[in-house]
């Protein structure tokens, strides 16, 4: 763990160092459109030339999502802007409500939450019906990891932001903890990555093999592209919407007086076997107060 500890600070160290001062910046993401949601689709909401598009421009800056259809890759990983020595990968956990655009579980932050309160009292209770559980299971945060990347042969593109499930976390993470393995986002002495996509008939998931290239190598051979790269990564660190827990508390209401609960809604791109896992680890924790018994479930 010291190991890794130090992988980490010595990455974000030379990335930061690497960046150059915001009135240097300059915007390497290319000609390709916006505004696609993490699956790849265009987003209705956001029209060419409206003007939410270009507040949302403004605001969060030009951000593409790697939706890589069947085949193989070669990428490299970076830094995400002020990014924490100590977790190189941003990790996020979000909630999915119908008619809710995803947003960050306050209580990741340390904040009261009352959506994961209730998930976590429904999950803790011998008394629980299969009814309940299922609403805990349907309506809990989901894990994310988002990480700044570049396609070899296809930088045209830009910076483009890959949006990864628990399983490409997990393995991600342990090419730093892996003493044969390597600080794979440091732009200076990192390591491309090759990355596999399958997709089987009728199964809605693509499955992803990572593997580690295994020299390293820079970000790009010339120094000042490669801090024109950096410069241009997009702000994933605040591109979801934090909640307040007045706004939890009435969106978890909403929710279960809408009839839905209860039902099967596949988000986001965990597999089955990823929610179960993500259920029974329950990582985002808080000692926040129990959800009011005014917005416990109806029994299906």
């Amino acid at each position: 763990a010291a190991v890794g500890a130090r992988r980490y600070q010595s990455a974000a160290a030379i990335a930061m160092s690497a960046w150059p001062r915001l009135d240097e910046a300059f915007d390497f993401r290319g000609a390709k459109d916006c505004c696609n949601s993490e699956v790849g689709e265009p987003n209705p909401k956001w029209p060419l030339g409206s003007d939410e598009r270009n507040a949302w421009l403004k605001e969060k800056g030009n951000i593409n999502f790697w939706n890589p259809e069947p085949g193989t890759y070669k990428i490299r990983c970076m830094p995400y802007k002020d990014a924490d020595p100590a977790q190189p990968l941003l990790e996020r956990h979000l909630y999915y409500f119908e008619g809710q655009r995803q947003f960050a579980a306050p209580a990741q932050f340390g904040q009261k939450d009352p959506i994961e309160d209730f998930v976590a009292k429904i999950y803790k209770s011998r008394s629980s019906s299969d009814a309940e559980k299922a609403i805990a299971k349907q309506i809990r945060s989901k894990m994310k990891v988002f990480v700044p990347i570049i396609v070899r042969g296809q930088e045209d593109d830009g910076v483009l932001v890959w949006s990864g499930s628990r399983q490409i976390y997990k393995r991600l993470l342990g090419f730093f903890l892996d003493d044969e393995g390597g600080d794979i986002i440091d732009p200076k002495n990192g390591y491309d990555l090759r990355v596999t996509v399958t997709k089987s008939p009728g199964n809605p998931w693509k499955d992803y093999v990572i593997d580690i290239a295994r020299n390293p190598t820079p970000l790009h051979a010339d120094a000042a592209t490669a801090t024109k790269i950096l410069a241009s990564v997009p702000d994933i660190a605040n591109f979801h919407p934090r909640k307040t827990p007045e706004e939890c508390a009435e969106i978890l209401e909403q929710f279960l007086s809408s009839g839905t609960a209860g039902e099967t809604v596949e988000r986001g791109s965990a597999g089955e076997s990823e929610v179960d896992e993500a259920v029974a680890d329950l990582d985002v924790k808080t000692k926040s107060p129990a959800a009011p018994k005014a917005a416990s479930p109806k029994k299906a």
